[in-house]
């Protein structure tokens, strides 16, 4: 990950608490029945399981695959663009699945645009990162404005990463746990915007999977305090 943020003051609630909660994911074995089209209150499936469509690649699309019905990144840098729908996202709700080999270092951008090479400079990133010391931004830290110091999941695992916008507010779960709680300042040097999604691989030569991409829109009456504590 690129440093091109200016670190602002926020304030975090819940925080990254004692131990790694699996939350269940023995259960989540590497079998897939149709998971990408799963339905689930008003969400829409961003993965079709069977193909990319729906997404591009802004350099070196063969870092890109789908493998037993799931994204898989590995090899140079490259940022899969979501581009299925033309309306931009503002307030969402955002689930996937994420599954990291040691070392990985990975995230998914909100609010993006395609941008057609180099890291994305807009939006803003929710970082996947559960081993790789180089940049102790550990998983749902948002990227160089709330830094998580310890790893809210663990490598070789399936998490639940979950990232909810509303207005002036974002909040950033693992496995149900609210690990960032983020509300925009007055005068943020990157405000809150709208756009698409990006998913990463940085180039390392580690491996990111990626399974169950839905997003749900939400309104801006909705009550993000209900999200975070579902």
């Amino acid at each position: 990950m690129r440093s091109k943020c200016v670190v602002m003051f926020v304030f975090v609630l819940g925080g990254v608490r004692d131990g790694v909660g699996q939350s269940n994911n023995d259960e989540r074995s590497d079998t897939v029945v149709n998971r990408s089209q799963k339905v689930e209150d008003g969400f829409m499936p961003l993965i079709d399981g069977k193909t990319l469509n729906g997404w591009q690649a802004n350099e070196n699309a063969e870092s890109w695959s789908i493998t037993d019905g799931f994204i898989v990144g590995q090899g140079k840098v490259s940022h899969l663009f979501y581009t299925g729908d033309r309306k931009p996202f503002k307030n969402f709700h955002l689930k996937y699945e994420a599954r990291t080999s040691e070392g990985c270092n990975s995230g998914v951008y909100f609010h993006a645009q395609f941008e057609s090479s180099t890291y994305p400079t807009k939006g803003f990133e929710c970082q996947i990162n559960n081993s790789y010391t180089s940049d102790r931004q550990f998983t749902s830290s948002l990227y160089n404005l709330i830094r998580v110091g310890e790893p809210a999941a663990k490598d070789n695992v399936w998490f639940l990463q979950e990232i909810i916008v509303n207005e002036k507010k974002v909040v950033l779960k693992v496995d149900g746990r609210v690990i960032v709680e983020y509300d925009e300042p007055s005068k943020p040097s990157k405000p809150l915007g709208e756009g698409t999604f990006a998913l990463q691989v940085h180039g390392s030569g580690k491996r990111i999977e990626f399974r169950d991409l839905r997003v749900k829109r939400l309104k801006s009456s909705f009550s993000i305090r209900n999200a975070a504590e579902d």
